[in-house]
């Protein structure tokens, strides 16, 4: 069976082959991200001319269920939800130095607020990703494309109960 994403450009149409089921998908004038459900944010340079070359490759934690870019401060912020026993996770990750990241396996990453003893400039200047710890479940992101800022959407059941005197 062969998977493709189709890309339309206003200028040109053309299909992307895809690896697999494209579960989050992002756009801007220059870049399209995608990312599938085996774990892989795939981004693509857009050329005027409507044509699309893979700029990076590399794997995520758990499944992408929004992502978006960011021009300001050039990262890839993914929410990631994972199914536990007793409750589903939701995760907010950046991906930072996404440009020079090498398709593996290995995913690092840091958790926020944690600084390392042993980290190096030179640590930072490689590709990492950045988890947001957050207790609640967060139901979606966006950004800011002018100040590289951020909000996550925190999904709250409130219950309210009435008491009455008969």
């Amino acid at each position: 069976m062969v998977r493709a994403l189709t890309c339309t450009h206003f200028t040109s149409h053309n299909t992307l082959p895809a690896e697999a089921t494209p579960c989050a998908v992002y756009t801007t004038e220059e870049l399209l991200v995608v990312a599938s459900n085996n774990f892989l944010v795939s981004v693509y340079s857009l050329d005027g001319d409507g044509q699309a070359s893979v700029v990076a490759k590399f794997p995520c934690v758990c499944k992408m269920t929004h992502v978006e870019y960011s021009k300001y401060g050039d990262f890839i912020l993914g929410l990631e939800h994972k199914n536990n026993l007793q409750r589903k996770l939701s995760f907010v990750r950046i991906y930072l130095n996404w440009r020079n990241a090498v398709c593996s396996g290995a995913v690092p990453v840091r958790l926020a607020g944690f600084a390392q003893s042993k980290d190096t400039i030179s640590d930072y200047q490689q590709f990492h990703t950045l988890e947001l710890p957050v207790k609640s479940f967060i139901s979606a992101v966006s950004v800011c494309h002018s100040t590289g800022l951020f909000n996550c959407q925190i999904y709250i059941n409130i219950s309210v109960v009435e008491q009455s005197n008969i």
